[in-house]
């Protein structure tokens, strides 16, 4: 079972985070990484460290980008991209009752995109 392979146990974490910005084109970015010690670690996920820039569990980029303004859209427009364990880190495999490998994380890689209007 799962429970049966998993233990308690004191780590430690350090983190890093950076932040710039590219005046000539309004560019934004913020850069984060956040390393636990132990080989196959798990940690809890923190509730309250959702917003992009907060030191999140291993290497991650946020850029945000100012967009043209266009005639028919009042106001601004920006470009969001929001990159999550570009190093894709912290997968621990575990072998389940059936014999399937089942992999556990804390944060899975992601890439994640939008757009942000400011009236």
């Amino acid at each position: 079972m799962v429970r049966s392979g998993l233990q308690h146990g004191w780590r430690h974490s350090a983190a890093l985070s950076l932040n710039g910005s590219f005046p000539r084109c309004k560019t934004r970015w913020i850069a984060s990484y956040r390393y636990t010690s132990g080989d196959n670690t798990l940690t809890g996920v923190d509730l309250f460290n959702a917003s992009a820039g907060q030191t999140d569990p291993f290497f991650n980029l946020f850029v945000r980008q100012p967009l043209p303004h266009m005639r028919f859209i009042p106001g601004n427009m920006e470009a969001l991209m929001d990159l999550r364990n570009l190093l894709a880190q912290g997968y621990v495999p575990v072998i389940g009752p059936d014999g399937k490998t089942v992999y556990l994380m804390q944060s899975a890689r992601s890439v994640r995109g939008g757009l942000a209007f400011t009236f």
